[in-house]
């Protein structure tokens, strides 16, 4: 397993060599699929762009975003290197993997050993749940898709905490009261590499 969790992606060059240590190639040999979930057109245009200008830093050459209006078969993704789950609303990125069957394509891509990269939302999705994305009051998913089986891709057996910093530091204590699992918090410089489900690496 090769899972490299964030709260903004690619945005050092810490984080941007740990993937590349983790693929195993060159930046510029890396191929990438991105999904860019937003809930607006001028949100989506506005995190394209910034996806656009991540890759570029990263020298990453070979991508493509993609923000799931169809159905995609193993054998469209089967050649990439790395599945990058953007960040967006959780419940929302849930609900339309779990509507277009791509959920159980990142989870064969994982199984053969290729790099599951995510950011925010894309972080939480690896987690067992998404429950607790809502409980903070300043990094705050709403359940705009009413769903009730809050179970998430289940790669690791701890929650990820994005966007970690003080103000989320004073609700962690009732947080880890409530939770089933046991948090990771990131800021969002901070990075995470998870080899298995419980074994991680901080970057």
């Amino acid at each position: 397993m090769k899972l490299l969790l964030t709260s903004q992606g690619l945005c050092n060059r810490k984080i941007r060599s740990a993937l590349v240590k983790l693929v195993g190639k060159k930046a510029k040999d890396i191929r990438i699929l991105a999904v860019s979930l937003k809930l607006t057109k001028a949100k989506t245009v506005k995190h394209v762009k910034r996806l656009k200008k991540e890759f570029s830093k990263s020298k990453i050459k070979h991508y493509t975003i993609t923000h799931l209006k169809k159905k995609y078969s193993y054998n469209d993704i089967e050649d990439f290197d790395v599945i990058y789950m953007c960040g967006g609303n959780s419940f929302h990125y849930l609900d339309t993997i779990r509507k277009t069957g791509f959920d159980r394509l990142i989870k064969r891509f994982v199984k053969e050993n290729k790099v599951y990269l995510g950011a925010s939302a894309g972080a939480a999705l690896a987690c067992p749940n998404i429950d607790y994305v809502s409980w903070s009051k300043y990094v705050y998913d709403e359940n705009i898709e009413d769903l009730k089986n809050l179970k998430a891709l289940n790669f690791i057996d701890y929650l990820i905490m994005p966007h970690f910093d003080k103000r989320v530091a004073k609700e962690m204590p009732q947080f880890r009261k409530r939770a089933r699992y046991k948090f990771i918090t990131l800021t969002n410089s901070q990075g995470i590499i998870f080899t298995r489900r419980d074994d991680y690496k901080r970057i």
